[in-house]
């Protein structure tokens, strides 16, 4: 069984080596890394070359392209799909767990529960800032600094191969979310059918076997220089302005501290409090 990963990342140097290698720890035998960094930004070259001379990192070229994630996706399946059996759809910021059941991914993949399946819907498990306000000691590590969780119903996907079914230009199939094309035959981690109509798992043990770590907004530091500049990955910055994504946005996940507050106001931002 060969499984690879595919992902899109921009802004995101300062974590894409603990992200690579954690999935080459737990068995992945490639990632398909789209650099989506536009220029003067970050080169992945700076902090993974080691991954990429390998191998074991495919660089694609996605610089300055925007609105390409769904792109991205149906390249990395329909070109890459004759070489493996499975491919992960994951952000950058999201991390697969199993429970002591399996020691890896092809351990768990090859479980026969998912035998008639064409690909599983893993469910994440949200993190919150833990209440840190920035990056101490370049301490950047998602996996040992955020504690916190608070549960989500919303999940990611991942697929077997050679389906010609699996497009990502399909709206019911879309950004690896929702994935609940007639044709496609999805389940759960704990390998019960989930094909319901929305981004979320449904009703089912939604952290049986396996689910996503999510360390979405990290510290209210780097939401505001990374998130706040890029705004949402796959649509248009108008988009972005459009849908209200601001430092409110963080806070919807995040709890309003005094020290959060003053933080914000000390790099000059005028944000009300509400």
């Amino acid at each position: 069984m060969k499984v690879y990963l595919a992902t899109i990342a921009r802004l995101e140097n300062n974590y894409i080596k603990e992200f690579v290698e954690y999935y080459y720890s737990i068995g992945i035998d490639k990632i398909l890394l789209f650099d989506n960094n536009y220029d003067g930004e970050e080169n992945f070259n700076d902090v993974i070359k080691t991954y990429i001379d390998s191998g074991f990192v495919k660089l694609i070229d996605y610089r300055n392209k925007s609105v390409c994630q769904l792109e991205s996706y149906n390249e990395a399946y329909t070109k890459y799909g004759d070489e493996c059996d499975w491919i992960c759809f994951f952000d950058a910021d999201e991390f697969i767990m199993f429970d002591n059941k399996y020691k890896n991914i092809k351990d768990f993949l090859s479980d026969s529960i998912f035998n008639e399946y064409d690909g599983i819907r893993l469910c994440w498990k949200n993190f919150d800032d833990n209440n840190l306000i920035k990056v101490e000691n370049n301490d950047y590590n998602c996996l040992s600094r955020f504690k916190h969780i608070h549960s989500h119903t919303h999940c990611k996907s991942l697929f077997k191969t050679k389906n010609k079914y699996v497009d990502f230009s399909n709206i019911k199939i879309s950004d690896a979310h929702g994935c609940y094309d007639e044709h496609l035959r999805m389940c759960s981690s704990d390998g019960n059918v989930c094909n319901n109509t929305n981004f979320d798992i449904g009703p089912t043990s939604i952290y049986a076997n396996a689910w996503l770590n999510h360390y979405r907004y990290k510290t209210i530091d780097e939401f505001i220089r990374f998130k706040l500049l890029r705004g949402y990955p796959d649509q248009k910055y108008e988009y972005t302005i459009e849908k209200g994504f601001s430092i409110d946005t963080f806070f919807y996940c995040n709890s309003k501290t005094p020290e959060k507050l003053e933080y914000i106001k000390s790099l000059g931002i005028d944000y009300e409090y509400k």
